[in-house]
C-alpha cells in the first residue's frame, strides 16, 4: 500500500551509503530516526538515531553530498555505565559534533556539552531553522513518489530516482523476509535525497542517498 511519502515494500534496500564508523545497533533492536536540521546550502542533513532501551547510546549523524558522506557521533545514554564513569568522553564527542556542524554550514543548531546527562537537551535547533519535514518528503502520486519534478519508482530489486523520464540514481535492494516501510525525503533544492527504513532493526535505518547536480549515488 502506498501512503503519503511512505511505501510499504516487501523487499529491503541495500545500505550502500554506510560509513565504516557507523556501527549497527544490536540485531532486533529498533532504531528511531529524527531529522533535526538541514545545512544552509541544502547539501547536508543532521539526524539523531536512537536505539530502543534506556542504556542504548544516542547517535548524531550527518549525511552529506560532500565527503565524508556519513559521519557518526555516538553519545553514551544517561543510564549507561560509560556515561556515569566517563563524562569527559561524552563532552569530547559533542565537541567533535559541534565542530563538524560548523564546518558543514549548519545554522541554528547548537550543541550543549554540559547536557550530556539529558538526552533531549544535547542538540537544540532554533525553531526558525527547524526543517519543514512535511515539505521535505516525497508525496504519493499513483504508484510513484514525487517532489520538485523528481519521481521515485519502485522495482522488484531497486529504487530509481527519475527526472524528465531520465534515470538519475539507483539504489539496489536484495530480498528480505519482512516488509519494509520506506520513506523518501530531500533537502531544500533537492540537493540530497535520502531513503530510510521506518521499521529498521539491527542497523541505523539509512537505506541510501543520492546527491549532487545531477543526482548520483553517494557511497
Amino acid at each position: 500500500m502506498l501512503r503519503t511519502a511512505l511505501f510499504v515494500f516487501g523487499l529491503s534496500l541495500s545500505s550502500r551509503a554506510r560509513a565504516s564508523d557507523a556501527a549497527p545497533a544490536p540485531e532486533g533492536v529498533r532504531t528511531h530516526l529524527a531529522v533535526l536540521a538541514f545545512s544552509a546550502d541544502g547539501t547536508g542533513v543532521l539526524v539523531r538515531a536512537r536505539a530502543e532501551g534506556s542504556a542504548a547510546p544516542d547517535a548524531y549523524e550527518m549525511w552529506s553530498t560532500k565527503a565524508p558522506v556519513r559521519q557518526r557521533f555516538e553519545i553514551p545514554a544517561p543510564a549507561s555505565q560509560l556515561a556515569a564513569s566517563d563524562p569527559a568522553s561524552c563532552e569530547s564527542k559533542l565537541g567533535q559534533l559541534a565542530a563538524s556542524l560548523k564546518s558543514h554550514g549548519f545554522v541554528g543548531a547548537s550543541v550543549h556539552k554540559a547536557a550530556c546527562h539529558k538526552r533531549e537537551s544535547v542538540v537544540v535547533v532554533d525553531k526558525k531553522y527547524a526543517p519543514d519535514l512535511a515539505k521535505a518528503q516525497f508525496k504519493a502520486s499513483g504508484t510513484k513518489l514525487v517532489r520538485d519534478g523528481y519521481e521515485i519508482r519502485f522495482r522488484s530489486s531497486s529504487i530509481g530516482i527519475y527526472r524528465d523520464e531520465a534515470l538519475l540514481c539507483t539504489l539496489q535492494q536484495p530480498k528480505r523476509e519482512a516488509p519494509a516501510e520506506i520513506r523518501v525525503s530531500a533537502t531544500p533544492g533537492t540537493k540530497l535525497v535520502y531513503v530510510t527504513d521506518e521499521t529498521s532493526t539491527g542497523d541505523q535505518g539509512l537505506v541510501g542517498m543520492c546527491g549532487g547536480s545531477p543526482l548520483a549515488l553517494l557511497e
